[in-house]
């Protein structure tokens, strides 16, 4: 693989949103703290891993307040990662497995291979930590200036 293609712009953004709950306040914010606890525990970007907490942010308040934006965001610019998007995706579901969250989205766009959009949905109400299968749907958006 020459030098070029490892330095394409590789831009990856989404949300994980949590679990919902009722009205229970006290299982919110059960469930906002293992998400936050998890998130807070994988490691830096400094130490080059391709998951790192600081591609993940959680509103203000989605801890104490069930009905808060509470979407888990994620982005990040990197170089050449669809190179390694088999082990992201392994790393990326090996998170989302120890989280409590209801639908997952991931969209990768790379100026190599196009805009794929990856979606996750818990096959029940939401996904409870290391329970169950995960499934993913991807989509592919591929634009050509060809005729």
């Amino acid at each position: 693989m020459t030098g070029a293609i490892m330095n394409t712009e590789t831009l990856i953004y989404g949300y994980i949103r949590p679990a919902r709950v009722g009205a229970d306040d006290d299982s919110h914010r059960g469930r906002a703290q293992v998400n936050d606890g998890t998130i807070k525990s994988l490691p830096s970007v400094e130490d080059g891993a391709l998951i790192f907490r600081e591609m993940f942010s959680m509103p203000p308040g989605s801890l104490v307040r069930p009905y808060s934006d509470g979407l888990i965001h994620l982005g990040m610019i990197g170089r050449g990662i669809e190179y390694e998007w088999e082990s992201w995706m392994r790393e990326f579901e090996s998170l989302l497995y120890s989280m409590y969250w209801e639908t997952t989205i991931v969209h990768l766009q790379t100026e190599l291979s196009g805009n794929h959009t990856f979606s996750w949905e818990s096959r029940h109400s939401d996904q409870i930590p290391l329970k169950g299968d995960l499934s993913v749907r991807c989509e592919w958006l591929r634009e050509s200036a060809l005729a």
